[in-house]
């Protein structure tokens, strides 16, 4: 059977931290069969969905789709067919590089003639896109393009437009407190991170004069912290969460709040690790944990992080997706490697707590 192509065309990339995707096309739609990409706006650094649609759809049984998009901004992560309408006779690209071709072949007997998306592609977009409208190119050789009726049908064509919109940046909040520690100098990177923590009372020092500067983090404090985030929700302990955490402790009551709300585990079913430096995927794995408590949105792209950081593959299996998740939204990786099983100072934890805070609870 000869293969029937239709060539596929121009989306709109939409990068947002408030994605608008209204799956919409500039103007009115064509009246005669069309193959039509959706517009969406979005802000640089940001991940978004552009449908492919049919309209006036005669009844296709097979398309081969040809995608030609601007890689210096954009990046095309996933191609999702719509298999409730077209059924599993598809073939995923072999490269998600422009240009990408789409292909489905010898599609059902019941072929549909309502109008319908296709497909669904998910594009990441550069933190460097410069504000624009970025245009994914849509195209088809007519001699490749039959109906239910192996006729060859005409299609119109409208590329999609993907609108990258700059990105507002807010002022950096200032701290109505000031520096009582002698160990946090006036041009460390992490003082306003440190004051940030300690205003919102969630991050104290070793003193009242002393942070703690170039020790690290433990365990039962990592803990503690995305406790007293929550607001120090009390809980009845009525025995020790793990055999090495004593009852009556600052750190008490904090372990068993968070092994109980499935934020963190221990060591094994009995050791927490008390006393334990955390290294850094364990800690932005119980960071992970307190954001999917709170009802934040933990999604990533899964592709991110292995491509752009070379020590990527060093996380921990367990440790994955919370890496993920972080490294997509600017928590860890800025400017350095991930350093995965390294643990972290006290001060890089406050970086990192101060990035999350600021963005997920403003």
């Amino acid at each position: 059977m000869k293969a029937r192509g239709i060539v596929l065309g121009v989306l709109i990339l939409m990068f947002s931290e408030t994605v608008c995707n209204n799956n919409a096309w500039a103007g009115e739609p064509p009246t005669s069969p069309a193959i039509l990409g959706s517009n969406v706006e979005t802000f640089p650094g940001e991940t978004v969905k552009v449908d492919i649609n049919l309209s006036d759809n005669p009844g296709i049984t097979s398309l081969k789709l040809n995608l030609d998009y601007d890689e210096a901004a954009l990046d095309l992560v996933s191609v999702n067919y719509n298999s409730a309408v077209i059924g599993s006779n598809v073939m995923q690209p072999r490269s998600l590089k422009s240009p990408v071709i789409l292909n489905w072949f010898d599609g059902l007997k019941d072929v549909t003639t309502e109008d319908l998306t296709f497909a669904t592609l998910t594009f990441a977009v550069s933190e460097d896109a410069a504000p624009a409208s970025y245009n994914i190119a849509l195209s088809y050789d007519p001699d490749d393009l039959y109906n239910i009726t192996e006729t060859n049908v005409n299609f119109a064509t409208k590329n999609a437009v993907i609108t990258v919109k700059e990105k507002t940046k807010a002022p950096a909040p200032t701290s109505i407190i000031s520096n009582p520690f002698r160990d946090v100098s006036s041009k460390a990177y992490y003082k306003s991170s440190v004051l940030y923590l300690l205003e919102k009372g969630i991050m104290k020092g070793f003193s009242a004069d002393r942070f703690g500067v170039g020790a690290n983090l433990t365990r039962e404090d990592m803990v503690t912290l995305v406790w007293r985030a929550t607001g120090c929700p009390s809980v009845k302990v009525d025995r020790p969460p793990f055999a090495d955490v004593s009852i009556g402790k600052y750190y008490t009551l904090p372990i068993y709040w968070a092994k109980t709300n499935g934020i963190v585990g221990g060591f094994n079913a009995t050791t927490f690790g008390k006393g334990s430096s955390i290294i850094r995927q364990d800690f932005i794995k119980v960071l992970y944990g307190y954001a999917k408590s709170k009802g934040y949105n933990t999604s990533a792209t899964r592709k991110l992080m292995y491509r752009e950081k070379a020590d990527a593959s060093k996380v921990s299996s367990y440790a994955v997706n919370s890496m993920e998740w972080a490294y997509e939204n600017g928590l860890i990786g800025v400017g350095s490697d991930l350093r995965p099983k390294e643990t972290i100072s006290r001060q890089d934890a406050a970086v990192i707590l101060a990035r999350f805070f600021k963005k997920y609870e403003k």
